[in-house]
């Protein structure tokens, strides 16, 4: 009797690791119709010339709809994203099929953004950056930082750095999953014309 118990949980273990599927995330960086790159040139809604050199900004409390409207968050991962930077993330191993929408915050959650940084190494997402990523305890963490140039001769500096617990805005959006044996591949892409 007790073979029989012993069978039928390594059966039920080795069926609940195969259903099991790992999520990876890929971030697809664009101005307008044109890859993302540091110094190619954009044009915002009002025909301004601008050029991006800097472009990094913190993905937060993530979440995975899948399998008829079922919901799985990513528990305790956070993302710096560098738009010249890695692009793809392993948000880890779901018990999931499906997937139909992502949804996550751009920006640091609230009772983490008034954090100290050095709490975490300099390794990890919310630790200490070159350049910075925190504006101090009071304003916290940078949600978005955005620099280059711009004018005619793009020779304007410019700088915009979003922070503030006001600013934490949510994201969805539908995807359709490319899977491939236990991996499953969710492409976002990221208009930065969009918001100049």
């Amino acid at each position: 009797m007790k073979q029989i118990f012993t069978l039928m949980f390594m059966l039920a273990t080795c069926w609940a690791l195969q259903a099991q599927k790992n999520v990876i995330l890929n971030l697809n960086h664009f101005l307008g119709a044109e890859s993302f790159g540091v110094d190619v040139p954009g044009e915002n809604d009002l025909g301004d010339t601008y050029k991006i050199d800097r472009l990094e900004y913190y993905v937060s409390q993530i979440s995975i709809t899948h399998d008829g409207g079922q919901i799985t968050p990513v528990e305790d991962y956070w993302i710096l994203v560098n738009a010249t930077g890695v692009s793809s993330f392993d948000l880890g191993s779901f018990d999931l099929t499906d997937v139909e929408t992502i949804s996550f915050y751009i920006g640091i959650e609230e009772d983490l953004n008034h954090a100290d940084p050095t709490l975490w190494s300099a390794q990890h997402p919310l630790g200490p950056k070159s350049p910075s990523m925190h504006w101090g305890w009071a304003g916290g963490y940078r949600f978005i930082a955005l620099e280059g140039n711009g004018g005619p001769n793009f020779d304007n500096n410019f700088e915009l750095h979003c922070l503030g617990d006001d600013n934490y805005f949510q994201i969805n959006i539908d995807v359709v999953p490319e899977t491939v044996d236990d991996e499953i591949n969710l492409y976002v892409n990221a208009d930065y014309n969009e918001g100049l």
